[in-house]
């Protein structure tokens, strides 16, 4: 699989996908899923509040689940 940047082009609407954001000189990758309108909805947001948004800058289709 591989990274797409955001600002090429967003996933469908309530996809779950793997994010990547950038968190000062670092980056998390997350799961999260998309809202629409840039936003990224994921396990973050209960810490951080509905007007709390980070900035994603890639995501990607999440892997196959498990078969065992």
């Amino acid at each position: 699989m591989k990274w797409v940047k955001c600002s090429e082009r967003m996933p469908e609407i309530n996809q779950e996908v793997l994010i990547r954001i950038p968190v000062c000189e670092c980056h998390n990758i997350e799961s999260g899923k998309y809202m629409g309108n840039g936003r990224f909805l994921g396990a973050w947001f209960s810490y951080r509040g509905a007007n709390c948004a980070y900035a994603v800058s890639h995501w990607q289709p999440l892997p196959p689940p498990p078969n065992d």
